[in-house]
């Protein structure tokens, strides 16, 4: 009994809920002022080669590294890229709302239908990614970004955004664009901190099993498996054997 117990404890010990063994390290920074982007390389240029989009005001950036002494390397929803240190400010703990990722909108006329790599029409050699049912809905908003005016004298803004049918992202020239959801302010408030302060957070599905990696444990269970199963397996035919040899003792062949 006592030898079965020690390789169930190995067990316990080898696989065990993933949230006590994937512990993500995240940190968070809040986007101070309108104009803030999120750069595609950590270098100070706004042109639309190096930048995604413009980050909503009052959101989050999850802080990936302390890149240098100007940017942080930072993930907005699912987009990773770099933003400016003087334009955003670390907090200390996790955001219930760190994302401006359920604005919707439409597209209802085919000068918007196309979604390009890159927020231009007719110049700089820009690559369809999808060209979108009319009316389209199927749209999340990550942010707008300047690039062609693709009808003269109307607006040059373009909404960098997800068709979630694919799940492609691109950009999707705004002028055709409606039905949006109304961009509110993020009034959530957490403390402002000078420096990132990632802090573990466990994962959001603890009935997930995750494998110690340490390979000595490993060798170890698959050892084990043999007299587990063994053990248990004599265990069932003692308590079968002795619980027969009961009924025999109390049988009484007078009554």
């Amino acid at each position: 009994m006592k030898v079965l117990l020690i390789l169930i404890n190995i067990f316990v010990n080898i696989f065990q809920p993933i949230n006590s063994v994937n512990a993500e390290s995240v940190a968070y920074a809040q986007i101070l002022q309108a104009g803030c982007y999120l750069y595609k390389t950590p270098t100070d240029n706004t042109n639309y080669s190096n930048t995604f989009f413009m980050l909503e005001n009052s959101y989050f950036v999850q802080l990936l590294s302390d890149y240098n002494d100007e940017f942080y390397k930072a993930k907005y929803i699912d987009t990773i890229g770099y933003v400016k240190k003087s334009q955003v400010q670390c907090v200390q703990g996790v955001p219930k709302t760190p994302f401006l990722n359920t604005v919707s909108f439409r597209v209802y006329n085919n000068t918007s239908r196309s979604m390009y790599d890159k927020p231009f029409a007719n110049s700089n050699n820009p690559t369809l990614k999808v060209y979108l049912p009319l009316y389209c809905e199927d749209l999340i908003y990550y942010g707008k970004i300047y690039g062609e005016s693709v009808i003269e004298e109307r607006t040059n803004i373009w909404y960098y955004c997800k068709y979630t049918v694919t799940n492609e992202c691109g950009y999707v020239y705004s002028d055709s664009c409606d039905k949006m959801d109304s961009i509110v302010i993020n009034t959530e408030k957490l403390p402002y901190i000078s420096s990132p302060q990632w802090e573990n957070v466990s994962s959001s599905n603890p009935s997930l099993i995750a494998v110690d990696s340490n390979p000595f444990k490993i060798t170890t269970a698959l050892i084990c498996i043999p007299f587990v199963i063994f053990a248990i397996l004599f265990m069932k035919f003692a308590l079968s054997k002795r619980q027969n040899k009961k009924e025999i003792d109390t049988f009484n062949p007078f009554e």
